[in-house]
């Protein structure tokens, strides 16, 4: 009896999962992306953030990242 109890409720909770794993993100960004560095041009962060920056739009993650 017991077997059967944690079966049934083992597969409702697998059911459950799957139906939230169904959703489908929209389309994202909808806006420019503006990344903040508080740090001065040309140190550590900022050589980091151009390094993220250019990743980003290699893997074309986010269409235009860049906006000077």
């Amino acid at each position: 009896m017991k077997k059967t109890l944690v079966l049934i409720v083992a597969i409702v909770l697998c059911f459950s999962f799957m139906t939230a794993c169904g959703n489908k993100s929209g389309k994202y960004p909808t806006q420019s992306i503006e990344l903040v560095i508080p740090a001065s041009p040309g140190g550590g962060s900022d050589i980091m953030g151009r390094l993220l920056v250019e990743i980003i739009q290699e893997k074309n993650c986010v269409l235009s990242l860049w906006s000077q």
